[in-house]
């Protein structure tokens, strides 16, 4: 993949998967890819703006994954940092098929304590994202990163091509299957601070 800047990137390990596109470590430095899907030019172009749109965003001080360069055509997508140590809040919803009993796995993981720790880390930055009139537009446990090593204080965002500002009449109403609020599922709405805070209930009440 080749950024706007001339710099090319090797794509290496696919790191997550959903159905806007795919994200991808790099050979070059602790950076990762993300390659948006497009079913046609002029799909291209929308994607293309939202990510310009997002770069112009104010994002400093916040954990999350900010674009860092736009890919250059055919390739729709953009680069950014990868959060070290970090692994997806998945690992924490879902017993592994090991043979572990639940409760054998809910300790090993933490228990309640840890899994309170890491809500108020997300809330947190997403309290901070929001009081900047920033809305996230898709939160899943899929696009939130936690600390593995040990820390429950940290949280970090990826998956960013959906964030806008609140009232925003471009925004889209994507959404993953599960965590979608009803005003979005039924299209009466877009993405906003409420359609953001209903994921992270669904979130908690899983956790």
């Amino acid at each position: 993949a080749e950024a706007a800047d001339g710099r090319r990137y090797t794509l290496d390990k696919l790191i997550g998967q959903g159905g806007q596109g795919e994200v991808f470590e790099i050979r070059e430095g602790r950076l990762a890819v993300k390659l948006l899907h497009s079913a046609n030019e002029a799909e291209r172009d929308r994607l293309r703006r939202c990510i310009q749109a997002v770069k112009r965003l104010d994002l400093e001080g916040l954990p999350i994954a900010s674009p860092k360069a736009v890919l250059r055509p055919p390739h729709v997508g953009y680069l950014m940092h990868l959060a070290a140590g970090m692994s997806s809040l998945r690992a924490m919803l879902k017993p592994p098929a090991d043979g572990r009993s639940v409760s054998e796995w809910y300790v090993a993981t933490g228990g309640l304590r840890r899994r309170l720790r890491r809500l108020a880390s997300i809330f947190e930055v997403f309290t901070r994202m929001h009081g900047r009139g920033l809305v996230y537009g898709d939160p899943s446990p899929g696009n939130i990163l936690i600390a593995s090593d040990g820390d429950g204080d940290r949280a970090f965002l990826i998956d960013v091509d959906n964030l806008h500002v609140q009232g925003d009449a471009k925004t889209s109403g994507l959404y993953t299957p599960g965590y979608g609020a009803p005003e979005l599922i039924r299209g009466g709405s877009g993405a906003n601070t409420l359609t953001d805070t209903f994921a992270l209930g669904v979130i908690a009440f899983e956790l």
